[in-house]
């Protein structure tokens, strides 16, 4: 299925004077992983502790833009330019996941959202790219599969964000949006966890 994921190689291209630019002084891939892990830290530690600061959210596609390019880089100068390393694997995985965790579940306090509603999309994120990992374990790529992948729920959350801060107050639009990525993500999930297994039994 169509995903946000499939831009990724056109946004590969728009970064890659940034990148150039990076490398020239000294920037490592393992450096611009960190550096997207305390923004999404230091973003949702704030919409942690204000919830009801509108502007916080006007911003919030912003952070999750600037996350994402930040995402890309470093895979870029990790690929192009010799800085693959298991360490790099590890935190990519890691970092996004915690990420994740810090920017999403903080809608959980936010009015008109359900706590336990918040709590399954995240999760259910979470397990879906947990599944992605695993096919490292049988020596395969990295699964991608949606329809929900991870730049998916970005986008869904940076709209969200928006949403609360120009005042819709509708609850069931906001929870019935997250129910449905929820949804979304557990297709994924069986996606990966079936594409994985057709390609170990296909060896």
């Amino acid at each position: 299925m169509p995903s946000t994921y499939d831009l990724k190689q056109k946004f590969s291209g728009i970064l890659r004077p940034v990148v150039n630019g990076l490398v020239r002084r000294g920037v490592s891939a393992n450096g611009v992983t960190w550096a997207a892990l305390v923004l999404s830290i230091a973003y949702g530690a704030a919409i942690y502790w204000r919830p009801t600061f509108m502007p916080l959210f006007l911003y919030f596609p912003v952070v999750l833009l600037v996350r994402m390019a930040l995402n890309n880089i470093d895979g870029v100068i990790a690929r192009e330019h010799d800085q693959k390393s298991a360490l790099g694997g590890y935190l990519n995985e890691l970092c996004d996941v915690v990420s994740d965790l810090v920017l999403y579940l903080p809608f959980a306090l936010v009015t008109g959202f359900v706590p336990e509603v918040v709590l399954l999309f995240v999760l259910a994120g979470v397990v879906a790219e947990f599944a992605g990992v695993l096919a490292h374990a049988e020596n395969r790529p990295r699964s991608y599969h949606g329809p929900a992948t991870k730049s998916d729920r970005a986008l869904v959350m940076a709209l969200l964000g928006l949403a609360v801060y120009f005042g819709l107050e509708q609850a069931w639009i906001l929870n019935g949006v997250l129910v449905l990525m929820t949804l979304l993500s557990l297709f994924s999930l069986r996606n990966r966890v079936r594409h994985g297994t057709r390609a170990v039994n296909d060896a």
